[in-house]
C-alpha cells in the first residue's frame, strides 16, 4: 500500500513540475487544416512540382489533399505526442501510407501554435523523392 502512494505522488510531482514535461491526454490536431508550401530536396524531379497542399487531420487521421487526389494516398492515423513546458507546446505527428499502386508516403512534422512545418519522402518504382514543407492553420 505504501508503495502505491509512493509512485502515486511521484506521478503528480513530475506532471506538475514547472519546466518538465506535462502529462496530457493524448494531443490531437483534430479539425484543423494547413495550407502548406512544399519543396523537392532530394529526389529526382517527376512531372510538375508539388503545388501548394492542404495537410487535413480529422478523426485521428491526417491525409494530403493532393497527394489523395493525385496519387490515391488515403488518410492514415498521424501518431501525435504533445511536448509542452511553461512557454511552449508543440505536437509531433507522423503519417505513414501505402496507396493501391504500392508507393509510400510518410509525413513527419511538428505543429506549434498556428504553424506546422516538417518533411516528406514519397517513395514509388521511380524511386525515392523527399520534401520539406511548411506552413499556417487556415
Amino acid at each position: 500500500m505504501k508503495y502505491a502512494y509512493t509512485l502515486i505522488l511521484t506521478a503528480l510531482f513530475v506532471c506538475l513540475s514547472p519546466n518538465k514535461l506535462f502529462c496530457q491526454s493524448t494531443p490531437n490536431l483534430d479539425g484543423k487544416d494547413y495550407l502548406v508550401e512544399v519543396e523537392r530536396v532530394k529526389g529526382k524531379k517527376m512531372g510538375s512540382n508539388w503545388p501548394d497542399d492542404t495537410l487535413k487531420f480529422d478523426s485521428g487521421n491526417l491525409y494530403s489533399i493532393y497527394m489523395m487526389e493525385r496519387e490515391g494516398f488515403g488518410s492514415s492515423s498521424y501518431s501525435p505526442k504533445l511536448y509542452k513546458t511553461d512557454s511552449i507546446q508543440i505536437i509531433l505527428f507522423k503519417y505513414k501510407e501505402y496507396n493501391k499502386y504500392g508507393s509510400l508516403l510518410q509525413i513527419k512534422g511538428k505543429a506549434q501554435g498556428n504553424n506546422i512545418e516538417g518533411t516528406i519522402s514519397w517513395t514509388s518504382l521511380a524511386g525515392t523523392r523527399e520534401y520539406t514543407f511548411s506552413g499556417v492553420k487556415i
